[in-house]
């Protein structure tokens, strides 16, 4: 697998920034694409050998 798909549990007002750091090291490249206000996505260039678990934030800025 090659791409993982985040849903956030309640919409955002909109699309958030995203970050996300592998937890392991991960063969080839990695991107955060899609980002919307229902969630994002995590895509490898390449499938790994093993599972990749990735922390992640999502940050919604306001307008004050």
């Amino acid at each position: 697998q090659t791409k993982a798909d985040i849903v956030f549990k309640s919409s955002q007002p909109n699309a958030p920034k995203v970050t996300a750091t592998p937890q392991e090291f991960i063969t080839g490249s990695w991107r955060v694409t899609a980002v919307t206000a229902n969630g994002f996505s995590v895509e490898l260039q390449q499938a790994q050998t093993a599972d990749a678990t990735f922390d992640w934030h999502a940050f919604v800025a306001t307008d004050k």
